[in-house]
């Protein structure tokens, strides 16, 4: 059975956590999901959708030889997205 986005808020709140979301792709559709829960503001810190490049450097610190050796959708750069965020 799926979780919701109320079940994940309920998780993370019980938990003492909060989360944001730094991708490409689905961050905006998760925001937004979780944006409409009451008490978002207690478990969201935020999303930024990086496209371009220039914006996964400039903003979330990815270093320009990791963007120029791998591909700005792969592992390696999510991984440097997940930790820059944090």
């Amino acid at each position: 059975m799926p979780r919701t986005e109320q079940q994940l808020a309920n998780q993370l709140k019980a938990n003492k956590l909060t989360i944001a979301f730094a991708k490409s792709m689905i961050c905006g559709l998760m925001s937004h999901k979780l944006s409409n829960i009451n008490g978002a503001s207690e478990i969201l810190k935020g999303s930024i959708i990086c496209y371009d490049k220039s914006v996964k450097s400039h903003l979330l610190k990815i270093k320009k030889e990791i963007l120029d050796k791998y591909t700005c959708e792969s592992q390696k750069v999510t991984d440097e997205l997940a930790t820059n965020l944090s």
